[in-house]
């Protein structure tokens, strides 16, 4: 009977390291959403290079769709009035009679961000296109890192190539 052993991470950890990404995509920052991105995704892939080993693939799915609206609110609030909000999201694709109807809207950032025409004008592919990339994606690829088989450097197993 086969044992598996689960490294989990703790609370804290979790914790704080939630705040920190609060803190990086922080909405009065005044500075691209290129540049809050990439800030994420270096502070991710060292915290992930740290902690990837444990067990958290649902907390990062929760995280992901989290950072995800973030971004989103981000956006939002740097479109500031509604003539800016209507026109990017002409842009993107949304009617021109929903676009006025959706920025003339006067509820909180959050709220906006979980809105489906602004969620259907900054997509997850647009987001990509300006360097968005899922924590999801990123815990996948460290954990596959630290799966992969190593060579030991003999040839045909651990007898060698003759086998003797």
């Amino acid at each position: 009977m086969e044992q598996s052993l689960q490294v989990m991470s703790k609370q804290e950890r979790l914790k704080k390291a939630k705040a920190k990404l609060k803190e990086l995509t922080s909405r009065s920052q005044g500075r691209k959403i290129q540049t809050v991105m990439e800030k994420v995704n270096i502070n991710m892939r060292g915290w992930l290079g740290y902690f990837g080993i444990a067990s958290i693939k649902t907390t990062m799915q929760e995280w992901d769709g989290w950072l995800r609206r973030r971004y989103r609110c981000y956006i939002w609030k740097q479109w500031k009035k509604p003539r800016k909000r209507a026109k990017s999201l002409i842009q993107l694709g949304i009617p021109e009679w929903q676009a006025w109807a959706v920025s003339n809207c006067r509820k909180a950032y959050w709220h906006m961000a979980k809105n489906g025409h602004v969620q259907r004008a900054i997509s997850t592919e647009k987001l990509a296109q300006r360097g968005y990339k899922s924590i999801l994606e990123m815990y996948e690829r460290a954990l596959m890192r630290l799966n992969r088989r190593i060579p030991n450097g003999t040839y045909g197993g651990v007898r060698g190539r003759l086998g003797i």
